[in-house]
């Protein structure tokens, strides 16, 4: 997903050809950008497949500092295989009274495929060591192999 020149969300649309391409053609140039109208201005729609379930305010795994920009996604493994988003999820609110690390996640998956939010899209979560003020995050419990 980009963002066109008033910062509206967009993603590329693109025009299937049953024809060959050589290069320098034009056909292979860039889709135009279509802008992603949300329900209300300014914010983003969240689809109905990934369940809401917003942290409470806590300093240990959801500070409410705002992002700065978002300026990547990273997507990492807990260590967890076999767990579900809900026990996940769960883990991070629980931080608040354990208060053994910080720690959590915009999004986390589990085996299943079930997708909880657990941070608002403007605040920071503790992903990374260094960039949580500009990085969106998704935790996966990884997969038994």
């Amino acid at each position: 997903m980009s963002r066109d020149g008033t910062g509206t969300p967009c993603i590329r649309q693109s025009k299937a050809k049953k024809t060959r391409q050589k290069a320098g053609d034009p056909a292979l140039s860039e889709p135009p950008i279509v802008p992603i109208a949300p329900a209300i201005p300014g914010e983003i729609t969240i689809p109905d497949w990934i369940v809401q379930d917003i942290l409470p305010a806590n300093e240990y795994s959801r500070p409410g500092i705002a992002l700065s920009e978002v300026n990547g996604v990273v997507i990492h493994y807990t260590g967890n295989p076999g767990t579900t988003a809900e026990q996940n999820r769960s883990y991070y609110k629980n931080l608040a009274e354990t208060k053994e690390t910080y720690a959590s996640s915009h999004f986390v998956i589990g085996m299943d495929d079930r997708m909880i939010q657990c941070v608002p899209l403007n605040e920071i979560a503790y992903c990374s060591n260094q960039r949580n003020d500009i990085l969106l995050s998704i935790l996966t419990p990884g997969r038994d192999f």
